[in-house]
Formats: structure tokens, sequence, C-alpha cells
């Protein structure tokens, strides 16, 4: 029985320590993503696209501050992954699979190869502050998407099992459009929901 509490106790300060450093857990993998400051000014070049900008309030501890953008056409199929956090798309979903739980379900980053996951890790933001992100109607293959709807999302990890997500619809079209979608939490009374706010996705057709 001793023994069985020993072993116990030393799975369970090896996780700890393991989530304590959930975004420095990265060694082997290039970081090509970002997640990019508005006030980068180098952040657009134009032409068709659309910008996903939100507020992010770096939290205090282990369990939070992962989040990921993507793009899914209207069957639920996924486009592109935009960016997603490197602690959980280098290896942390195996750990804490309720980490983006939307996102490894539809991205499956068991199957990913180390490229597919370098082109869309990022390092998690040290700083609080607004970012953004830039999908220029591209697929995983960098092709050029078809006309048509597709549906941008981003989901925050809160605080362990708590998450938020954020969606928005945009049909193909001449004319500029912004969505400021409300969260959809997981729990209403969630740790930690100031992490991602202001969250606004803005289609412009060139």
């Amino acid at each position: 029985m001793k023994l069985r509490f020993a072993i116990l106790a030393v799975i369970l300060c090896t996780a700890a320590v393991f989530l304590s450093l959930e975004d420095k857990f990265t060694p082997v993998y290039q970081n090509e993503a970002s997640f990019l400051p508005v006030a980068d000014s180098s952040v657009s070049d134009g032409g068709r696209r659309i910008e996903v900008t939100f507020n992010y309030q770096r939290q205090k501890g282990a369990g939070s501050n992962q989040f990921a953008v993507w793009i899914e056409d209207v069957q639920g199929n996924l486009v592109k992954t935009l960016a997603v956090t490197q602690y959980t798309s280098t290896g942390g979903w195996r750990l804490r699979k309720s980490s983006l739980s939307h996102w490894q379900e539809i991205a499956d980053p068991l199957h990913m190869t180390m490229k597919e996951i370098d082109a869309v890790s990022g390092a998690t933001p040290r700083q609080s502050g607004t970012y953004r992100v830039i999908w220029d109607f591209t697929d995983q293959d960098g092709k050029t998407v078809p006309d048509g709807e597709y549906i941008c999302k981003l989901e925050a990890a809160l605080f362990f099992t708590s998450y938020a997500l954020y969606e928005g619809s945009f049909p193909a079209a001449d004319e500029d459009a912004v969505i400021r979608p409300a969260p959809q939490y997981s729990y209403e009374k969630s740790s930690y929901k100031d992490m991602i706010g202001q969250v606004e996705m803005a289609y412009y057709p060139e």
C-alpha cells in the first residue's frame, strides 16, 4: 500500500512540474506561426483575408493561457489551422486532453507530422495585449480555397477543463464585414474568463 502511494505521489509531482512548464516545454519545434501584436504594422499585406483580433490577458499558474484559431468549411471540415499555442500543439494535449478540445477534435494532432505542427505552432505571448491572426484564404497546403462560406473559430482554454469558444461565419462577398462574436463558455462561472476578450473577426475582399 505504501508503495502505491509513493508511486502515485511521484506521478502527481511529475504532472505538476510538466504543467508548470507548459509554454516552455517545446525543445524540438520551430514555432513558425505566431500571434502578432496589433501594433506590428507588418501583420497584413492587404489582399483578400480574414483578420482575427483579440485582447489577451496572461493568467498566472498552470492550466490556462492556451488558445487556437482555425478555419472550417460549412460541412465542419478543417480548412486550415492558423495558429495554436505551442504547449498544446506540441504534445501538451496528451497530458491535458481537455486543453483546446474543439481544436484537438478537428485537427487531430496525434496524426500531424512535425512539419505540420511547426507550421501552426506559435509561442504563447509573454505579454498581455491585443493580438491578431490572419487568414489569406489558403488551405493547409497553401492552395487558394474555392469561393464560398467559411467559419472562423477561436478557442481558449481558460482553466483546465473550462473553455471559451468564439465563431463567425463569412459567406463570399464583395464588401467588408465585421463580426464581434459572443463567447460560448463551458461554464458560466468559469475562472479566468478575462483571458480572452474583445474578439473581432473582420473580412476584407481586397
